[in-house]
């Protein structure tokens, strides 16, 4: 049998906490080692969730013998974290969306091109956002269905959540075009739309395709 791949986690809020870290630790084929933040709330938080430790760098994961990494931070952070790791010589899954810009400098000169994801090459982490109602769904709409809708709709009288990266659209977008894709393979058209409620915070955000 294999030996496990040795893995961490970096950031802690809402995708790393309640997404990432509980799905790492549970996976049979890894050894999940520990969350990097400096946040001093999130260190005190990955003590109260987890067995493992909160690492001050990638540099201090990397010597606890990582063999790859999750990425789980603001949009605006994922290209210089993913440099890093690279340089580090980690594997590196890195969630949507990659960068801001459709042509971020994603990867440092001085690294020889990679041949495959095992090789390094950042890949995003497209199993997390299809549980199996979804997967059901695919093999039910295959090659039959003219149109798709997906969408995150959201109600809370609370404010939402800050604006990161590219805002809401490049943010939370980049799922719905990952799932549309995901479930209704290459499409000839896009539309998409938000609307907003007259409260802070309430909005919803629709995708569709054909």
């Amino acid at each position: 049998m294999p030996a496990p791949i040795r893995i961490g986690l970096v950031g802690y809020g809402l995708g790393g906490r309640y997404f990432h870290a509980p799905l790492l630790a549970s996976a049979p084929d890894c050894e999940f080692l520990g969350v990097v933040t400096t946040s001093p709330e999130r260190r005190r938080q990955v003590a109260a969730d987890l067995a493992c430790p909160a690492f001050a760098s990638l540099q201090e994961l990397a010597s606890a013998g990582a063999d790859a990494v999750a990425i789980s931070t603001p949009a605006a952070t994922h290209v210089t974290l993913t440099q890093q790791a690279l340089r580090l010589g980690l594997a590196v899954s890195c969630d949507k969306p990659f960068a801001r810009t459709p042509t971020p400098p994603a990867r440092p000169s001085s690294l020889p091109a990679a041949r495959s994801p095992a090789d390094g090459l950042p890949e995003p982490p497209l199993g997390l956002g299809l549980p199996d109602p979804a997967r059901a769904a695919r093999q039910r709409i295959a090659g039959r269905a003219d149109r798709l809708r997906v969408a995150f709709e959201r109600f809370r009288p609370d404010s939402g959540p800050p604006a990161a990266g590219g805002g809401t659209l490049l943010d939370f977008g980049s799922h719905l075009a990952d799932q549309a894709l995901v479930l209704a393979g290459p499409v000839s058209g896009v539309y998409a739309e938000m609307h907003y409620r007259s409260e802070p915070g309430g909005w919803m955000t629709t995708f569709s395709s054909r």
